[in-house]
This record gives C-alpha cells, structure tokens and sequence, in this order.
C-alpha cells in the first residue's frame, strides 16, 4: 500500500506535486523504463512542468538528488503546478 506519509513533501517543488511524485513511488513496482513514465508525464502537463515533474518523479523513486533545487519557496516554480 502506497501512501502520501511514504513521500518527503518537504524535497518536492510544491506540495501539488505529490501525485506525480506517487507516481515515481508507484514506478518502483513496475518493470517500466523510467524514460516511458516520464514521456506519458511530458505528453500529459504543458513544458514549463516537465522539470519540476521530473524532479517530483525523483523524490518518489527515492533518488537522493532529486528534489533539493526547486522549491516554490524560492520562487523558481510559480502558480498551481501538476495538476491530474
């Protein structure tokens, strides 16, 4: 079972983004290549997303890079962000 309390929130660059970063979390049980899971993500959300959605994807997979360079607080991502 996959919940939201298995995501730091806190390295994603908006708390919006705990679906796609669910998502990473969910990819871990699938024998997909990430570079499909990233590609339906680019094919779904406009371009100014598909960062910040890769780096949520990140932090889902429990990449230790992911996550610690794009924060809403900071100001790099604005306005509602990754919406399903």
């Amino acid at each position: 079972l996959l919940t939201p309390k298995d995501i730091d929130v806190s390295r994603l660059p908006s708390e919006k983004a705990l679906n796609v970063a669910m998502l990473g979390k969910l990819s871990t049980y699938f024998d997909f290549p990430e570079d499909k899971w990233l590609g339906a993500l680019k094919k779904l959300f406009a371009e100014k997303f598909h960062e910040g959605n890769a780096v949520a994807f990140d932090v889902g997979k429990g990449k230790k890079e992911g996550g610690t360079a794009f924060t809403q607080k900071e100001g790099l991502l604005k306005g509602p962000i990754f919406l399903l």
